[in-house]
C-alpha cells in the first residue's frame, strides 16, 4: 500500500517541477494575449467603435475620390461668353422693376444710342397688372428721346387693357432724298425734327390672341434745318411742292381704331403662328391745308417651322395708305417711308418717301448653335403717290444675310447685311426684324 502511494506521488511531483521550471519562459506568452485582449476590449468599446467606423468612412471616401476621372481643364468658350452676356442684359429687360440700361429706340441712322431706364411692375413680374416704364436715350449723333409710358394689360379680369405714353424727341439729321420712287441716291439732304406727343390705346381682348380698341393722340412738330455738315439742308434743296409741309409747323390730332390677332407661339422670337394687324386713323392738322388725311395700315406675318424648330421660314406683308381730304396734303415727314434696318435693308435709311407704301419680306432662319441663329433674307417694297395704283409690280429688291442672338424667347441683338442695286448696308440692332 505504501509502495502504491509512492508510485502516485512521484509522477505528480515531477509534473510540478516541470511547470515551475517553465514558468519564466511562458510569462511573455501570457502577457501578449493580455495586451491583445486589452486592444480588443478598446476596439469593441463605444468610443473605439466610433473611431474605427469614421476612419473606415474616410478611407473609403478617399479611395472613391481617387478612382474618379479627373476632368480636363476648362476652355474658354466664346459662345458661352456671348450667351451669358446677352442673357444678363436680356434678364434686365425682362426682369422685375428697377433700373437698367436701355439700348436703341431712336430713328434709323442716329448712331449708337443708350441711356438709363426705370421699370416698375406691380403683381407677377411676368404677368403684371401695371407696368410703368420711363427712359431717356442719347446717341453718338446727338439724337435724343425721352419717353414715359403706363400700361394696364389685365383690366376687367383680363378682358380689357389700357396703354398711354408721352414722348419728347429731337432728331437733328433725318434723311430726305426727294419724293416718290424715282428719287436719286445723290439727292440726299437732311432736316431736323422736334416732336412732343402723347397717345393712348384702350380696348378689349380675348386671351392673348385677339385685341380690338380705340386710339387717340396729339403731336406738336417743328421742322428745322438739318445739322449734318456733309449734306445740304432739305429746305435749301427742295421746294414746297417736293417736300410738302416743309415750311409750316403744325400740331396734329388723331383718332382711330384697330384690330389685332396674334397666334404666334413666342411673339419675341416666333417659330410658328400668325400675326394680323389693321388700323385706321383720322389725322387733322392745325393748319388749314396741312395734315388733314386718313391713314390705313395693314400687316400680316406667317411663320413655318421644321426640324424641331431649328429651321424657320418667316414671311411678312405690310402696307400703309394715306388719302388727303378736301384738297389738303400729307406733310412729307408724316408720309410712309422705306429704307433701313426694318424694311428695305439693302438701302440707306429713309431712302424712299411718298403717300403710300407696300412691303414684302421673307427670311430663312437656322439655329446653327444655341444661342446663334443664321438668317438669309430678301426684302421687296416701293412707295407710290396714289393709293389707286396699288400693286406688287416694280418693287425695289434687296437680299442679305444676318446673324442673331436668341435669348429667353427674344432676339436682343442682331447684325444684318443687305445688298441692293445701290450697294450694301450693315445694321447692328437690339431687337428682332419681325
Amino acid at each position: 500500500m505504501r509502495a502504491l502511494k509512492l508510485l502516485l506521488i512521484l509522477p505528480l511531483a515531477h509534473l510540478s517541477l516541470m511547470a515551475q521550471s517553465q514558468l519564466p519562459s511562458q510569462a511573455p506568452q501570457t502577457a501578449a494575449p493580455d495586451a491583445a485582449s486589452q486592444a480588443t476590449n478598446q476596439a469593441t468599446s463605444p468610443s473605439g467603435a466610433a473611431d474605427t467606423t469614421r476612419e473606415g468612412e474616410i478611407e473609403a471616401a478617399r479611395q472613391a475620390k481617387a478612382a474618379e476621372p479627373v476632368p480636363p481643364p476648362a476652355k474658354f468658350n466664346p459662345l458661352a461668353f456671348v450667351s451669358q452676356g446677352m442673357g444678363l442684359w436680356n434678364g434686365l429687360q425682362a426682369g422685375a422693376h428697377g433700373w437698367d440700361l436701355h439700348l436703341g429706340g431712336l430713328a434709323v441712322g442716329s448712331g449708337f444710342d443708350a441711356g438709363p431706364e426705370y421699370i416698375y411692375k406691380r403683381g407677377d413680374i411676368y404677368r403684371p397688372d401695371l407696368i410703368w416704364d420711363s427712359y431717356g436715350v442719347v446717341s453718338t449723333n446727338l439724337y435724343y428721346r425721352l419717353q414715359s409710358s403706363v400700361e394696364m394689360p389685365r383690366l376687367w379680369s383680363d378682358h380689357a387693357f389700357f396703354y398711354a405714353e408721352g414722348v419728347r424727341f429731337d432728331y437733328p439729321q433725318l434723311a430726305y432724298y426727294g419724293p416718290g420712287p424715282d428719287s436719286k441716291k445723290t439727292g440726299r439732304t437732311d432736316y431736323r425734327m422736334k416732336d412732343n406727343y402723347g397717345d393712348f390705346r384702350i380696348g378689349l381682348q380675348r386671351s392673348t390672341r385677339f385685341r380690338a380698341g380705340l386710339t387717340g393722340g396729339y403731336q406738336n412738330i417743328r421742322i428745322l434745318p438739318g445739322t449734318a455738315v456733309e449734306f445740304a439742308s432739305t429746305d435749301a434743296t427742295y421746294t414746297r411742292a417736293e417736300a410738302p409741309g416743309l415750311d409750316e409747323n403744325a400740331d396734329f390730332w388723331d383718332a382711330g381704331a384697330f384690330l389685332k390677332f396674334d397666334s404666334r407661339d413666342v411673339p419675341g422670337d416666333p417659330q410658328s403662328g400668325t400675326f394680323l394687324f389693321s388700323e385706321f386713323q383720322f389725322v387733322n392738322g392745325s393748319q388749314r391745308r396741312l395734315g388733314a388725311f386718313n391713314e390705313y395700315d395693314f400687316e400680316a406675318q406667317q411663320y413655318f417651322h421644321f426640324w424641331n424648330k431649328r429651321r424657320v421660314i418667316a414671311t411678312r406683308f405690310k402696307t400703309s395708305l394715306t388719302t388727303p381730304r378736301n384738297g389738303t396734303f400729307v406733310p412729307f415727314y408724316l408720309e410712309p417711308r422705306l429704307g433701313g434696318q426694318d424694311d428695305l435693308r439693302g438701302f440707306r435709311p429713309y431712302r424712299f418717301y411718298d403717300q403710300n407704301s407696300v412691303l414684302v419680306q421673307g427670311e430663312y432662319r437656322w439655329t446653327v448653335l444655341q444661342p446663334l441663329e443664321l438668317a438669309f433674307f430678301s426684302d421687296g417694297g416701293k412707295v407710290f403717290h396714289d393709293w389707286q395704283n396699288f400693286s406688287l409690280g416694280g418693287l425695289e429688291v434687296d437680299a442679305g444675310v444676318g446673324l442673331r442672338v436668341r435669348m429667353n424667347d427674344t432676339v436682343p441683338f442682331r447684325v444684318d447685311i443687305g445688298f441692293s442695286r445701290e450697294g450694301f448696308q450693315v445694321w447692328a440692332i437690339f431687337y428682332n426684324a419681325f
